[in-house]
């Protein structure tokens, strides 16, 4: 199965190191109707099938999901070991953590972490309650029990050594990528992407891709969108995605009475969404929190100009006033005046997504990245460091330092 942007990221990366001739295995979790066991694009894909009924994926059973898949895949790891011998284990996250760390010492290879968020990172630095104390730990776990740990940007890998330090494995940027043969569209595609959410091919479109959640910032888009009406009436913005914020970005628009302005279309799939994006005037990601910026790119390879919060790896993807505008996070106004500016000024928008799809085509190439991550493999060796134990979560910003005051 997979997951959102690190599912896609592994997806990604394996087949490209296929495709470069490396002998490549997935080990994931099993779907519905999926095989045990397939080759896919060159890439073997090994499905862990779990023992009796399948824990249910919510908020509430997130780490009884976890706990089950992990058994799986640990019991399916163990056996594909048995016949075959890896070069390096790379575990992707915390919710393989126990998975990827017993498998490399099974085989006794190199352990490879690719962190892609922390909970302190989605959080503010605060780690409160009993959930993210223990997807902190593990995270910590996993980092400390790493031979070389992979971020996807500059501000990522800042995160990881302030929060989960400290550790001695080295850590090496190797942003995501976006596949260019794919994130294309058709003049044709774009009109029937303008059809389906109701706007002729005149209106000044503008388009938000992502999760429904706080740490996306969408609430702040919703706020600028009554400044953006008053300079430019015609404008519509369309919200594509789903998540916890929905039902509340919902209420919040009528609320403002933005019913006639604001459309939710749900979650979409790559080939709607694809030619939504590349037919927008303006894409927006008004992230509070944001490692990355997938979504930065996906508009960058489609020639669409970017809004963006100056936050995370947005800041490296992005340059100000050349690939893309960056703006506060958080603060309706500045990213009101910036929507404004790119409808206002339809070749200066141009001018900045044609900068951006120059770039994403440079800097991010899935063949070049996959090539970076096995450079990781080839220079990393078995440490020998024995797994650490992880004391009490201080009562502090475990990213700023700052204290819990109590009254």
């Amino acid at each position: 199965m997979m997951y959102g942007g690190l599912g896609a990221h592994v997806v990604a990366i394996a087949t490209e190191q296929a495709r470069a001739g490396h002998d490549v295995t997935v080990l994931t979790q099993h779907g519905t109707d999926t095989p045990d066991d397939e080759v896919i694009n060159g890439v073997r894909v090994v499905r862990a099938r779990e023992m009796g009924e399948p824990q249910e994926r919510t908020f509430a059973n997130l780490l009884p999901w976890v706990a089950s898949m992990q058994r799986a895949m640990n019991r399916q790891g163990r056996e594909l070991l048995d016949a075959w011998n890896p070069a390096v284990v790379h575990g992707h996250d915390w919710v393989v953590a126990a998975v990827a760390m017993t498998l490399s010492r099974h085989a006794q290879v190199p352990l490879i972490a690719t962190v892609h968020a922390t909970e302190a990172g989605r959080h503010d630095g605060w780690i409160v309650g009993p959930l993210s104390q223990t997807v902190h730990r593990r995270e910590r776990r996993l980092v400390g029990a790493a031979d070389a740990i992979i971020v996807c940007s500059g501000a990522m890998r800042a995160e990881v050594t302030a929060a989960l330090g400290p550790f001695d494995a080295a850590v090496t940027v190797v942003p995501n990528g976006v596949d260019l043969d794919v994130w294309r569209a058709t003049e044709a595609g774009c009109a029937a992407a303008r059809a389906r959410v109701g706007v002729d091919s005149t209106t000044p479109l503008i388009i938000y891709s992502g999760r429904l959640a706080h740490e996306k910032g969408v609430g702040t888009l919703v706020d600028a969108m009554p400044a953006v009406l008053a300079h430019i009436s015609a404008a519509r913005l369309v919200i594509a995605g789903r998540g916890p914020l929905d039902a509340a970005l919902r209420a919040r628009v009528s609320e403002l009475h933005l019913d006639a302005a604001v459309s939710f279309t749900g979650f979409l799939p790559e080939h709607e969404l694809r030619p939504l994006v590349a037919t927008a005037d303006c894409a927006v990601i008004p992230s509070l929190y944001e490692p990355f910026g997938m979504v930065a790119l996906e508009a960058g390879a489609l020639s669409t100009a970017v809004v963006a919060s100056r936050e995370g790896g947005l800041i490296e993807i992005i340059t100000d006033g050349v690939t893309g505008l960056l703006v506060t996070p958080g603060q309706a106004a500045p990213l009101a005046s910036a929507i404004v500016r790119l409808l206002s000024d339809r070749d200066f928008a141009r001018q900045l997504g044609d900068a951006a799809s120059r770039d994403v085509a440079i800097r991010y190439s899935w063949p070049l990245l996959a090539q970076h991550t096995v450079d990781v493999y080839r220079h990393t060796s078995v440490s020998g460091q024995q797994p650490r134990v992880i004391e009490r979560i201080p009562d502090m910003n475990v990213l700023t330092g700052e204290r819990v005051t109590k009254s």
